[in-house]
């Protein structure tokens, strides 16, 4: 079974040298894995904002670094999943 932590945490590091600085720490490094739905790693996003950027413009980047790091055939979807804040 892959398991969705370590899948991403090694995409991260692949993604370091393929994106702008700015562009992994703002979008791409606040992403939380959140399950594996068959091949699909399914990623957390903060906002509907976040997660539009991202298929716009990081996708394919992130999926080619998400295959080359697990060396599986693995696609991404971005799930909304904004933090929680403290309880009442």
């Amino acid at each position: 079974m892959v398991e969705p932590s370590l899948v991403w945490k090694n995409a991260l590091a692949e993604l370091e040298g393929r994106l702008q600085k700015t562009q992994l720490d703002a979008w791409v490094a606040p992403l939380r894995p959140l399950l594996m739905e068959g091949n699909t790693l399914v990623l957390g996003v903060g906002s509907e904002l976040q997660r539009t950027y991202l298929v716009k413009n990081c996708q394919s980047t992130i999926e080619e670094a998400i295959q080359k790091s697990s060396s599986l055939p693995l696609s991404i979807r971005f799930a909304l999943d904004p933090p929680q804040g403290p309880g009442p």
